[in-house]
């Protein structure tokens, strides 16, 4: 199947549209009990959006900014169209484990405390163990959430996991995801530049992100990676009552 995007496209249409597609992609014949499947799988990302936008707004656009730019980093390295869903779908949900850390921890301002900082650091083993209950997710969508906080050097966490043990779309991920961090605003401290954010990327390659993956990030134009207004709400296309009582 063959998917089309218009450059100013609202991301959530984009992820209605991709879970849409994947789901219809798995739909042979009149098998009811498939459809049925691909529903609850359809319903299950969609939910995990809302309760991300229900915790903390930051953190829901944040993980529809990461979403968009999955979609068009994937485009630039000639994904086939299903790696590119379980890209952005992933990298879209790769953050859902902090609907389970509390508010306090996850708006602090100012520095976190050692203890509160181990706390923070649980979120991907939080987020696979959400993904995990679901059951019947695609385990690649879930290493984009387990491991998008690895390192090359080895010195990420939660798993400690080095160079090539790392899943190549959640070295992917954790690209994007620092990309956007660096320039957005937090109640911490203020974001940075898109050039000093590409000059950090490139400072930290080899340690941090694999290298041939930050060069054919960075060679994408600036303007195209300009997301920073996405913020189109789940609530204008799902109701949570629909959702609550689908299925």
């Amino acid at each position: 199947m063959t998917f089309f995007f218009d450059p100013p496209l609202k991301m959530i249409e984009l992820i209605i549209k991709i879970i849409s597609s994947f789901s219809l992609s798995r739909r042979t014949g009149n098998d009811t009990l498939l459809a049925k499947w691909v529903d609850y799988v359809e319903e299950i990302y969609v939910k995990f959006l809302f309760e991300l936008l229900s915790k903390d707004l930051e953190t829901y656009h944040h993980s529809l900014r990461v979403g968009n730019m999955a979609n068009i980093f994937a485009d630039q390295l000639n994904f086939s169209n299903e790696q590119k869903q379980k890209l952005i779908i992933g990298c879209c949900l790769h953050d859902c484990g902090k609907i389970l850390i509390s508010n306090e921890v996850l708006n602090k301002e100012g520095s976190l405390t050692p203890k509160e900082w181990e706390v923070m650091k649980c979120h991907p083993i939080m987020g696979m163990r959400l993904l995990l209950a679901e059951g019947d997710i695609d385990e690649e969508i879930i290493d984009i959430v387990k491991f998008h906080h690895e390192r090359l050097d080895g010195l990420g966490y939660p798993f400690g996991m080095k160079g090539e043990e790392i899943p190549i779309h959640a070295r992917i991920c954790t690209i994007i995801d620092a990309y956007d961090s660096m320039l957005s605003n937090r109640a911490y401290r203020k974001g940075i530049s898109p050039l000093k954010a590409r000059e950090e990327l490139l400072k930290h390659c080899t340690t941090q992100f694999d290298e041939f993956y930050v060069r054919e990030f960075l060679s994408i134009p600036e303007h195209l990676l300009e997301t920073r207004e996405i913020g189109c709400e789940l609530k204008d296309y799902y109701s949570i009552n629909t959702l609550q009582t689908r299925g």
